[in-house]
């Protein structure tokens, strides 16, 4: 666990330089500079080439990482299979094309009533998406190679850049809203070139036309299981995006921007989980491979104590601000109305995080079949939660609708994984984190306000860490604590 303690903690670095670019871009320099309805159109757009590009992409950056271990023998193999993995995701894409125009009426009939302006950069979201299957191509690549911090930062950091630079050139009357939104293709371009150039620099890339060690039998394996696994792939982007989406169409693009606001201050929660998720996965191929179950288990219940660790004080501090927090963004009589999106969205985050990476154990399974029927029940019960609890609701209610279908999404591959393998990630010590994470909480609640929302934050936020840290050290309950705060001190040392 060592190497990957080590990547996962680079790749949270990284993560979080993100997220305080990603909180300017989103708390204050985009709603600052655009209005709440362009805004919305600004989000829908982004959140629509996400939602497609697993179902373009075809389970193709799975299949990388789940066949890497037959091509990795020699730098000759692996280039076979990112030339065969890259050929296929193009086919792919053009399959997905044509099944987009085919049904552009009916996303059309969707968007019409309520949001015109997006209808109007469907073409965008198309290429968007080419864009972003290429680049999860190369991201997979990279993964398997176990370089995932370098991948991280074009993804968390540079995208985040190129999109403050966007915005501030709209601000500064260079751009139209029209040159705005088709800026987005540029910035993705520019993540693309940077991902090649990185795998050229590391001598990693390199196409080929002879494909000889895929042989049909194990193309038709490959073919198989990336249609498979598609579902699992699309499944977690369908919860996390089409929300959005259902918002847009629903409720319009003033709400899109304030669902999609308070959605991203949620989402910080779960960063840690999403470093470990990029690190483990060939880790778990190869133990999977070898059907070595008790070390499976072993590291499904130790990530998800991890995980739950950080998360929960993130999750913990950013509740104890929320209010402070809306104050400060512009506008804040608009966004505000997304406070209680936040709570909802975070305990559903909080609820992936305990539930640690079943999904990456039944992809990297034998069982990874079982993702098609739990998908199509997450499909269902989001789509259907969203359509019955929005227009009761309003924002809380797709919220509520997220929190439900992760609940019962995690809740469905508990059970199976319990059922076939015999582990769970759970014990005795989340009840115990809980209760610490409670106290913590409370300390910082009943704190006084100061007069200046970014001291009283950053106030608040120091005691309740101190808190957090301190009452972990003295119980010395978690050895997963010890070692994280450890290797993060001795990081922040070789760097200085």
């Amino acid at each position: 666990m060592g190497k990957v303690l080590k990547q996962s903690i680079l790749t949270s670095i990284y993560s979080y330089i993100g997220v305080l670019i990603g909180f300017f871009n989103t708390l204050f320099l985009i709603p600052y500079v655009l209005q709440p309805s362009d805004l919305g159109l600004f989000r829908v757009v982004q959140d629509l080439a996400i939602l497609l590009t697993p179902f373009a992409q075809i389970g193709l950056g799975h299949g990388m990482q789940k066949f890497f271990p037959l091509f990795s023998a020699s730098k000759h193999h692996r280039q076979q299979l990112l030339s065969f993995m890259l050929l296929a995701s193009l086919l792919g894409f053009l399959a997905f094309g044509l099944l987009f125009f085919l049904t552009k009426p009916l996303i059309l009939d969707f968007f019409t009533p309520n949001a015109p302006q997006v209808t109007q950069y469907l073409n965008v979201v198309l290429v968007v998406t080419l864009l972003m299957v290429l680049n999860s191509i190369l991201d997979a690549y990279a993964r398997s190679l176990l370089k995932v911090a370098f991948p991280a930062f074009i993804r968390e950091v540079l995208i985040r850049l190129f999109t403050a630079l966007l915005v501030t050139a709209y601000f500064l009357g260079y751009l139209e809203i029209s040159g705005l939104i088709y800026g987005f293709i540029l910035v993705y371009v520019s993540g693309l070139l940077i991902m090649w150039l990185y795998l050229l620099r590391e001598k990693e890339f390199a196409l080929t036309l002879k494909l000889n060690l895929i042989d049909k039998k194990l193309v038709s394996q490959i073919v198989n299981y990336c249609l498979i696994t598609l579902a699992a792939t699309a499944g977690s982007v369908l919860v996390m995006k089409i929300d959005t989406v259902m918002v847009t169409g629903l409720m319009g693009q003033e709400a899109t921007a304030i669902y999609t606001t308070a959605f991203f201050i949620a989402v910080v929660i779960e960063m840690p989980r999403r470093a470990v998720s990029q690190t483990i996965l060939p880790i778990l191929s190869k133990e999977l491979s070898e059907q070595n179950i008790s070390e499976v288990g072993r590291i499904y219940k130790r990530i998800a104590t991890s995980q739950y660790l950080v998360c929960l004080l993130i999750f913990i501090g950013i509740w104890a601000n929320i209010e402070t927090l809306y104050t400060l963004i512009p506008k804040s009589d608009i966004y505000v109305k997304g406070l209680w999106v936040v709570f909802i969205i975070g305990l559903a985050k909080l609820i992936d995080v305990i539930s640690s990476v079943n999904g990456e154990i039944i992809v990297m399974s034998r069982f990874y079949r079982f993702n098609i029927i739990a998908t199509a029940i997450m499909a269902v019960a989001t789509i259907g939660f969203n359509y019955l609890l929005i227009p009761l609701y309003g924002l809380e209610g797709a919220a509520l609708a997220s929190f439900l279908a992760i609940l019962l999404y995690n809740l469905v591959k508990f059970i199976y994984i319990k059922s076939v393998l015999k582990i769970s990630p759970w014990d005795k010590q989340l009840l115990f984190i809980t209760l610490l994470g409670a106290i913590s909480y409370a300390v910082g609640y009943f704190m006084p306000k100061l007069n200046n929302g970014i001291l009283d934050i950053l106030l608040r936020s120091l005691v309740i860490t101190l808190t957090y840290i301190g009452l972990f050290r003295w119980t010395k309950w978690s050895d997963d604590f010890m070692i994280i705060w450890k290797k993060g001190f001795e990081m922040i040392y070789k760097i200085k």
